[in-house]
């Protein structure tokens, strides 16, 4: 699983069936990728961790049944420049729901906090992404 510049894979599904009430965890990545347009900025380039996914639940919506799955993980940055040693943590949370016919996204749902270092100091930052189907 990667989270690599602006694109934001969230979700891991295991190598098995999957029930309502099941989790797992898997690890989790970050990095600029090709995306260096924030380099010059941030202090730092990546970092790693693990994030805990679960299914919570199968809903009816407007005829259709749609899985409701969630994850919440930490990664923690390491520093790309020798001037900054410290390493940052960023946890996030997310929300996914696929129509289970048709395994298409109806909603997508993160949010990310922790604090961003940038060659200024330190920052703290929050982030939340919504993407829904119309």
């Amino acid at each position: 699983l990667a989270l690599t510049g602006q694109r934001f894979a969230t979700f891991s599904l295991p190598d098995h069936a999957i029930s309502p009430g099941d989790s797992w965890t898997d690890s989790v990545r970050y990095d600029l990728g090709a995306d260096q347009s924030l380099a010059p900025a941030l202090v730092t380039g990546g970092g790693a961790g693990l994030a805990t996914f679960r299914f919570e639940r199968i809903e009816q919506r407007g005829g259709a049944q749609v899985a409701v799955l969630t994850a919440t993980g930490r990664v923690s940055a390491g520093a790309q420049d020798i001037v900054a040693s410290s390493t940052l943590i960023v946890t996030a949370t997310a929300q996914m729901d696929i129509d289970i016919v048709t395994g298409l996204v109806l909603r997508s749902q993160m949010e990310m906090q922790g604090p961003m270092a940038t060659r200024l100091g330190t920052i703290p930052v929050r982030i939340r992404l919504v993407m829904q189907a119309r």
